[in-house]
């Protein structure tokens, strides 16, 4: 039943009691200094991608010592860089709600009160301090690598794709490509490239026979990834 429903079903059964309530109704602002509402089961990091993310959730509440949790229901807004999403729960059991990521920007992510519907055993709107949360969203990238012998020579080339919110698909992605080789027990560097359209190719001299791989870094905006690993 719906929250509105079950409020006015409520004060229709207490109404002998109303004047108790307008009674408890003035102490609400102290209240709110010391009741604290929240979401739990949120993400600190997000990957942006083709598939949306599925969370259990529940709201969570602090110093709110005559909360109703059966008659309360909290509302939430994600905001965040050109997109907002919205979260329903409440105090019972973890609901499983789903944040529409495949159309996220990168950036930082704020989850704000949407006008909660906190209620005290007085039946009266109670007052409350919202406590925000937040968390981070990177697009997703992928690094490929394949390594070709010719002789006393090796060709390494391979492509850089991140996903794209806009084209709901991955697209070239222009980074600094760490081309590297296992030797001596550890993966060691070997050359740095830039992936200008997506793309680098680099070409080693040796005899011998390594494993090779590709690597980039994580930024402000995208997730690292690395490459399978090649040999030749």
């Amino acid at each position: 039943m719906h929250t509105g429903v079950r409020k006015l079903l409520v004060l229709l059964a207490a109404a002998p009691v109303a004047a108790i309530g307008a009674v408890a109704a003035s102490s609400q602002p102290a209240e709110a200094a010391s009741c604290k509402i929240s979401i739990s089961g949120l993400p600190t990091k997000v990957t942006i991608d083709s598939n949306d993310r599925r969370y259990w959730v529940h709201a969570t509440a602090s110093g709110c010592t005559k909360l109703d949790r059966d008659l309360s229901d909290v509302y939430a807004s994600v905001r965040g860089p050109g997109t907002k999403d919205s979260i329903d729960t409440d105090f019972g059991a973890s609901d499983h709600i789903e944040l529409w990521t495949s159309d996220y920007k990168a950036g930082k992510y704020t989850v704000y009160d949407a006008g909660s519907d906190i209620s005290n055993t007085d039946y009266n709107d109670m007052h409350y301090t919202w406590v925000k949360k937040s968390f981070t969203a990177k697009y997703r990238s992928y690094t490929s690598l394949t390594a070709k012998r010719s002789g006393k020579s090796v060709k390494l080339s391979g492509t850089v794709r991140r996903y794209s919110p806009d084209d709901y698909a991955y697209i070239s992605h222009k980074r600094p490509v760490r081309v590297q080789r296992y030797s001596g027990g550890s993966w060691h560097t070997i050359k740095t490239l830039t992936s200008k359209g997506g793309k680098y190719s680099y070409t080693v001299k040796t005899t011998k026979h390594y494993k090779y791989r590709a690597k980039i870094g994580t930024t402000a905006a995208t997730l690292g990834s690395t490459s399978g690993t090649h040999s030749a």
